[in-house]
């Protein structure tokens, strides 16, 4: 079974990223776009790690991200890119709260 994305989709947002970024060189400084932009530059994030086989294939750095735990994914881009998102986001888990179930006790009926 083939997992998406396609590998090929890695490859074409390679080049079209790389054509931008040399054409957009001076934009806010950005000199080092004057080498283009290489697939190792990149990350995908994902839910399922499954998907995350053709990202790797593409050299492209992956993260995955825990759904209830989306806070450390963020973490982990900030640092893989160097940069730091705006603003806070929350450090706590999204899961779900679920109630603890009551135990029942039977009654035999005679």
């Amino acid at each position: 079974m083939t997992r998406k994305p396609d590998r090929k989709i890695y490859k074409l947002a390679v080049d079209m990223l790389d054509v931008f970024a040399r054409k957009n060189v001076n934009y806010r400084g950005r000199g080092d776009w004057a080498e283009g932009v290489k697939p190792n530059e990149m990350h995908r994030l994902e839910l399922l790690g499954e998907n995350l086989k053709a990202a790797k294939w593409a050299s492209f750095g992956t993260v995955k991200v825990n759904l209830e735990e989306a806070y450390k994914a963020v973490d982990k881009l900030e640092k893989l890119m160097g940069l730091k998102s705006a603003g806070e986001h929350p450090r706590i888990s999204s899961a779900p709260k679920r109630k603890k179930k009551r135990k029942t006790t039977r009654t035999a009926m005679s």
